[in-house]
């Protein structure tokens, strides 16, 4: 399997919290005359490999020089280390060798074969190409604390077993600038023409330049909280922030929290300002339906005639004003034929009154437009016609109702 498709047995967030005291095992020895001590973090399993190897590796390896341990000492005072599963990883990497064969160099071997069993072959290759390839820094880390953790993972890398010669000075500093932002690694390129291949340059430098960028970026970001926090200030309830659901829940539960909230509020605002909107129709809606008077039956005393007429009150089906009189459409007709006839007559005796007027204003006319209607010769014609029209209307209206005229109350009913 390539070391691209495993996956590293240590990764970015350590497995154990360092603020959290180790157990210890403690040694004593008398080295030419004088008792010395030494203790050794326990490893039993529950804060990874790489406590194992970065912590109590290095201790013990300390405490073996102080102490003057023989090497059958130091194969015993290592197993007194292990507990737990880690105890029985190491038992089954130390019978591989046998008893005549347990030597200084063969200890350091089965502390490798012990890795191995627990995490599998190969496993500093598999780490090279994480801190190669893989790994970048996170955005709420700072540059100098992302330096300290790739240094604690390549030097806990280094004691693993594998086939790859770890990386050189060039290499490591091509590492690390990888693992930033593309746009951080393009203003080092800009501002540094030898870039990495100058020897001046080191992780530490690269990372005093990336930490001016991240501190640029945070005054930035810091700003324009002030700024929010001002408009908030400013517009009050339009920009505040409603408490957290739960006192107990982080800053990121809290701020996510109260944003719910927010949304729910202006949620529930907008639906009551529907309902109250929807209410106020359906109520103006009712007044007006209350208000409306069915329409009458042609049964039914007319309403807006109601003492008009020499016979009295007639119903509304015969009433004149009412569309759907068929009497009254057809009677409405021939009187309309019979104006018509009347004002023929009227306009040619107008004609035959005007046909001896001298020559002068509207002779040419006269003469353009006598054959072209027989009920009006000249524009004067046609406006008597219509003003006595209306008036023979009228007068037959006054002259059939008595002279009562419609009011305009009676007109909403129709």
């Amino acid at each position: 399997m390539a070391n691209k498709d495993k996956h590293p047995c240590m990764e970015y967030v350590r497995a154990w919290d360092t603020a959290e005291a180790d157990e210890y095992e403690k040694f004593q020895k008398n080295v030419n005359g004088s008792d010395l001590r030494a203790r050794v973090p326990i490893a039993d399993g529950s804060r990874g490999i790489e406590h194992l190897v970065s912590v109590v590796w290095e201790a013990f390896d300390k405490a073996r020089t102080k102490l003057v341990w023989t090497v059958g000492e130091t194969w015993d005072s290592f197993e007194q280390c292990m507990h737990g599963n880690y105890l029985e990883f190491w038992q089954n990497a130390r019978d591989m060798y046998a008893v005549n064969q347990r030597t200084a160099a063969n200890f350091n071997r089965a502390r490798l074969n012990m890795t191995v069993l627990m995490k599998g072959p190969s496993q500093r290759d598999t780490m090279f190409y994480y801190l190669q390839n893989k790994l970048k820094k996170p955005d709420d880390i700072q540059p100098q604390d992302h330096l300290m953790r790739h240094m604690a993972l390549m030097r806990a890398s280094k004691k693993l077993q594998g086939t790859k010669n770890p990386p050189t000075v060039t290499e490591e500093k091509d590492w690390y600038i990888s693992q930033y932002h593309q746009e951080w690694r393009e203003k080092y390129d800009f501002k540094h023409d030898g870039g990495i291949s100058d020897p001046n340059q080191t992780l530490i430098t690269i990372t005093e330049f990336m930490q001016k960028i991240w501190d640029r970026h945070s005054r930035k970001k810091h700003n324009a909280q002030r700024r929010r926090s001002k408009k908030r200030k400013h517009y009050g309830h339009r920009h505040s922030r409603s408490p957290s659901r739960s006192s107990s829940s982080g800053s990121s539960s809290s701020s996510s929290s109260s944003s719910d909230d927010n949304k729910h509020h202006k949620k529930n605002k907008k639906k009551q300002k529907q309902q109250v909107h929807y209410q106020n129709n359906r109520r103006s809606n009712n007044g007006k339906n209350d208000t409306k008077i069915k329409p009458l039956d042609d049964n039914e005393p007319c309403r807006v005639h109601a003492n008009a007429g020499p016979n009295g009150q007639h119903p509304w089906g015969e009433c004149r004003i009412n569309p759907k009189n068929r009497s009254r459409n057809s009677n409405f007709q021939q009187e309309k034929n019979s104006n018509g006839n009347n004002q023929q007559g009227k306009s040619s005796t107008q004609g035959q009154g005007r046909s001896n007027v001298r020559p002068g204003n509207h002779s040419h006319f006269v003469d353009g437009v006598q054959d072209i209607s027989p009920k009006a010769n000249t524009p004067e014609q046609h406006y008597t016609e219509a003003v006595m029209t209306h008036s023979d209307r009228r007068a037959k209206a006054e002259e059939e109702w008595g002279n009562d005229r419609i009011s305009p109350e009676s007109r909403q009913y129709h």
